[in-house]
């Protein structure tokens, strides 16, 4: 999910089944880095992955695995550090990276595929750069058909980085 949506891991860890619709997914303003809500639109292969998720009677995509951690309750994944060690584990000649590289690779690769950087700031939630200032104050455009155009883009991009690996 963070490969595919390029959203931030707190924030698709804290994700609900109520967040995800057919079509896009709601970061709520309580979850949000910024506390300002974010809409994205998903694309089939997000679908896919939502698809193969387990419905269990938890209200979170990602519930914790334990009740409770040192004795305080839990609700969502947490397990960020040792999920990636056995998923590396996995791995032969990748470089080191952190979580947030795939944050980062996400716009880099919009940003190759011509996406304009007002789309990749409102697909990142982004409230800087093109979205600061008075810029932002004037600016209210929703950029919807725009993101989806985006993620049309780089889903097919990721079609064929996977399909290259089946040779």
């Amino acid at each position: 999910m963070l490969i595919l949506t390029g959203q931030r891991r707190n924030e698709i860890a804290s994700l609900r089944w109520d967040d995800v619709t057919g079509t896009s997914i709601t970061i709520r303003g309580e979850i949000a880095k910024n506390h300002r809500k974010h809409s994205f639109p998903i694309g089939q292969l997000v679908r896919d992955v939502l698809s193969t998720i387990p419905r269990t009677d938890s209200p979170y995509l990602f519930p914790a695995s334990r009740e409770l951690v040192n004795g305080n309750p839990t609700t969502h994944f947490n397990g960020w550090s040792k999920a990636k060690r056995a998923f590396d584990a996995t791995l032969d000649n990748v470089a080191s990276y952190k979580l947030h590289d795939l944050r980062r690779t996400f716009a880099t690769t919009l940003q190759q595929l011509g996406v304009a950087i007002e789309v990749r700031e409102k697909l990142l939630n982004h409230v800087s750069g093109t979205q600061a200032g008075i810029a932002g104050v004037y600016n209210v455009y929703a950029y919807e058909s725009e993101m989806k155009d985006a993620i049309a883009k780089y889903e097919a991009f990721m079609i064929g980085l996977l399909a290259q690996g089946k040779t």
